[in-house]
């Protein structure tokens, strides 16, 4: 079943008007929706402040499959997966702007790739014992 998370303060007008529309939609659909009101939270207060209403849609996904692999890169390979996603949005942003027409999806494999490289890497160095 879908989960829908409305983020909301009781003060704001804009944040009651998408939990209304939510309510409407739920009763032709059918989804899980939970209204937090960030006011009771600070860390949430800090993260959306006047940003709100926020809308998240199934966002539980995320957050299990982030706890599954959790602890499975370490800290290099993520930190070269993160710089390979930066040069394809710089690609991205070249195709956009029509600077160079740059063929991103080629590239994607290199997100899967790269933290396989800093592992072989890492082994042969500690074979070698450099």
């Amino acid at each position: 079943m879908r989960e829908v998370i409305i983020f909301f303060k009781q003060q704001c007008h804009l944040c009651h008007v998408a939990l209304r529309i939510a309510r409407h939609i739920q009763m032709d659909t059918s989804f899980t929706l939970h209204a937090i009101d960030i006011s009771e939270d600070v860390s949430l207060l800090a993260q959306y402040g006047t940003r709100i209403p926020v809308i998240l849609i199934d966002q539980g996904g995320l957050a299990l499959g982030a706890s599954i692999f959790a602890g499975l890169l370490s800290e290099l390979q993520l930190r070269e997966m993160s710089a390979v996603g930066g040069l394809l949005i710089i690609g991205v942003g070249l195709k956009l702007l029509s600077i160079r027409d740059v063929k991103v999806a080629d590239y994607l494999p290199a997100i899967l790739v790269a933290p396989l490289l800093v592992a072989a890497v890492v082994r042969i160095k500690e074979a070698l014992a450099l």
